[in-house]
């Protein structure tokens, strides 16, 4: 008799999604909407580490690499203007 096996299933953290579509949308809507993916973007990174069934993380990161930059290339060219 085999021991009984343990079955975790892992879902993506809808914090990493949101993050990621904010981020996206902020290239096309404008700068106000990067500040939230960057803090769904914390959020997520840090419920994926707390939580070991969640997953995502790369969606975490990428919405945070995209709303850095834009929020950055953002306050560059206010600064300019």
């Amino acid at each position: 008799m085999s021991a009984p096996s343990l079955i975790v299933k892992s879902t993506i953290d809808s914090c990493a999604i949101a993050s990621l579509i904010l981020a996206i949308l902020s290239l096309l809507l404008g700068h106000l909407i990067s500040i939230p993916a960057i803090i769904l973007g914390h959020i997520s990174r840090g419920r994926i580490r707390k939580h070991a069934y969640l997953n995502g993380e790369g969606l975490a990161i990428a919405g945070l690499i995209i709303g850095y930059i834009f929020t950055i290339v953002t306050f560059v060219m206010i600064s300019f203007w």
